[in-house]
């Protein structure tokens, strides 16, 4: 069984999340499946079972073997997220025999009230950014592209109403066809505002426009409930 507690940079407080990282006396012979010796950067999917929901998760095995020389996981921000993971947390990967799938849980340490709201605040601090300054012309507000990365790993790039991705619909694009939506519109709002990578969520174009068809924006839970079945 693999066993890593999480550290700061694992967790993303230093606004920089690239996957945890796996000691190398762990990376080899392990749980985790056998990568090449003679690529840059082998890299192979991981099918993962969340232990504690029965989610089915992908994630990604890497070698960066340039100056780094590191072994991460990457891929499983939005589940840090949305299992509430912290620094000092434990993650767990053990082998399922036979399946070919890495069963995925964690154990979480105590936390005085005070830990949590200081964890929350450097969060906040690490994947937030200003937005809506008026642009030269004094009309479109400017975004921020840095949050819309920070939103990718989180959230994913598929998107949320329907479930579209570029890869899946069209053979032989590789450009990523994805909107960022602000849940809290920038045009509701006076002047530049701090937002967080965390509210910016992936919609394909045409749900995108759909959400902005009313004033408010129509939320996209609503809006996943109205979509005809494919025929």
């Amino acid at each position: 069984m693999f066993e890593k507690v999480l550290s700061k940079n694992d967790v993303g407080h230093r606004g920089h999340q690239s996957g945890f990282l796996v000691p190398k006396n762990q990376a080899i012979g392990g749980v985790f499946p056998e990568l090449s010796a003679i690529a840059k950067n082998p890299c192979i999917k991981l099918k993962l079972l969340n232990w504690h929901t029965g989610e089915r998760l992908e994630a990604k095995f890497i070698h960066y073997n340039n100056k780094h020389d590191e072994y991460r996981v990457t891929g499983l921000r939005r589940w840090f997220v949305s299992a509430g993971l912290m620094n000092g947390d434990i993650v767990q990967i053990k082998k399922v025999s036979g399946e070919g799938v890495l069963l995925l849980s964690y154990q979480k340490r105590e936390y005085t009230a005070a830990q949590k709201v200081e964890y929350d605040v450097k969060l906040d601090e690490a994947h937030s950014a200003l937005e809506g300054t008026l642009g030269s012309e004094g009309k479109r507000r400017k975004r921020a592209a840095y949050l819309k990365k920070k939103a990718a790993e989180i959230h994913g790039k598929a998107c949320l109403c329907c479930g579209f991705t570029s890869e899946r619909r069209y053979a032989g694009i590789k450009k990523v066809i994805i909107d960022f939506h602000h849940i809290y519109p920038l045009g509701a709002r006076v002047g530049p505002v701090k937002v967080r990578a965390i509210d910016l969520i992936p919609l394909c174009p045409n749900c995108h426009r759909a959400v902005h068809t009313r004033v408010p924006p129509i939320r996209w839970e609503v809006l996943r409930k109205c979509l005809i079945p494919s025929a």
